[in-house]
């Protein structure tokens, strides 16, 4: 049989173009979310700040736009939306890390420390947050403690290695130098 040729229906909102109709919040923040992971960071800002216009307590807006921000380098900015958003979902802990990884950049250990026993408590497989938890005790010179927090994400090599790398980056050259070497000599 041959197929039928469809009819052109009418759309719901006579007034309203179709992409209006279509650009729903849950809509314009899928949008959003793809544009970000495609890259496009300046166009997924601009979304998440679409949406913020008309809800600016929506917490998915805020966060995402918060990590947006952080990889354009802006930490203080995002700093402030991943606060705000955490005002409105406390108890997540992806928004937990992210915020605490952005206070790493921003070289606040202390607050970085906090929100990211945070987001462990509330997800302690969260090998990202754990990893960077780990980082953040390596640049306070807490190093056993790091240690031990880099062992719980990766083998006794790694974790040396880890840790040699962040004592590198602070300027810790003979403490890195022998965790280095554990490490080589663990492989």
């Amino acid at each position: 049989p041959k197929p039928r040729a469809s009819q052109p229906s009418a759309p719901s909102e006579p007034s309203a173009p179709r992409a209006q109709r279509a650009a729903t919040v849950p809509g314009m923040l899928a949008m959003a979310r793809l544009v970000e992971r495609q890259g496009d960071l300046a166009k997924a800002e601009g979304m998440y700040r679409g949406i913020l216009a008309n809800d600016p307590m929506h917490t998915v807006a805020l966060h995402r736009m918060g990590v947006v921000v952080a990889k354009r380098g802006q930490y203080e900015l995002s700093a402030s939306l991943l606060e705000k958003a955490v005002t409105y979902d406390p108890r997540n802990a992806e928004l937990l890390a992210d915020l605490g990884h952005t206070y790493y950049q921003l070289e606040r250990p202390e607050e970085s420390e906090k929100y990211l026993r945070q987001a462990l408590r509330l997800n302690p497989h969260d090998e990202v947050a754990r990893n960077n938890f780990a980082m953040v005790l390596a640049v306070q010179r807490r190093n056993e403690e790091a240690l031990a927090e880099f062992r719980k994400v990766g083998t006794e090599a790694e974790a040396h290695a880890s840790l040699s790398f962040v004592l590198r980056q602070i300027g810790e050259v003979d403490a890195a130098n022998q965790h280095y070497e554990t490490a080589m000599s663990l492989n």
